[in-house]
C-alpha cells in the first residue's frame, strides 16, 4: 500500500492592480507638486521667520540691530558648506548662481553620458581620484584658504 504524494496547495493569484496611463499619472504628479508648492508659499507668507538678533536686517516685528552689533556670520548647515566656501572666495553671481546651475546640468546629463562612462570608466575613475588627491594636498598646504 502506497501513500499518495501530497499535492501542493494552489493559492489563488491576487488580481493585478490596474495600471494608470502615463498622461493620467503625470497629471496627478503635477497636481500634487503644485499643491505642495502652494502649501510652501502660504507657509512662507504667514510664518515669517526672524533673523538672528545680531543680524543686519530687522526680525519679523522688531527693530534693526544696534549699530555696534556684529553682522550675521551666515553659518549654513553642513549641506551648504561647499556653496558657502565658494561664496567667500568668488563673486556671488558666479558661486551662488552659475556654478550650482552647472553642477545641476552635469547631474542631468549623467544618464545621457552613461555609454561614454561605461566605455571609459577606468579613466574617469582615475581622474576623479587624482582630482580628490590634488584637492586634498592643496587643502593641506593651505592653498584653498
Amino acid at each position: 500500500m502506497s501513500v499518495p504524494r501530497p499535492q501542493p496547495r494552489k493559492h489563488p493569484r491576487p488580481a493585478p492592480h490596474p495600471r494608470l496611463p502615463f498622461a493620467r499619472l503625470a497629471a496627478r504628479e503635477w497636481v500634487a507638486a503644485l499643491a505642495a508648492l502652494d502649501v510652501l508659499v502660504l507657509l512662507a507668507i504667514f510664518l515669517i521667520p526672524g533673523l538672528d538678533p545680531a543680524g543686519d536686517a530687522p526680525a519679523a516685528g522688531g527693530a534693526p540691530s544696534p549699530a555696534g552689533a556684529p553682522a550675521f556670520g551666515g553659518h549654513a548647515p553642513w549641506v551648504f558648506a561647499s556653496i558657502q566656501f565658494l561664496l567667500r572666495r568668488l563673486p556671488s553671481w558666479l558661486a551662488g548662481v552659475v556654478l550650482p546651475i552647472m553642477g545641476l546640468l552635469v547631474l542631468a546629463a549623467l544618464p545621457r553620458l552613461e555609454r561614454w562612462l561605461r566605455r571609459d570608466a577606468g579613466w574617469v575613475g582615475l581622474g576623479l581620484v587624482g582630482l580628490a588627491a590634488l584637492l586634498t594636498v592643496a587643502a593641506a598646504l593651505g592653498l584653498l584658504g
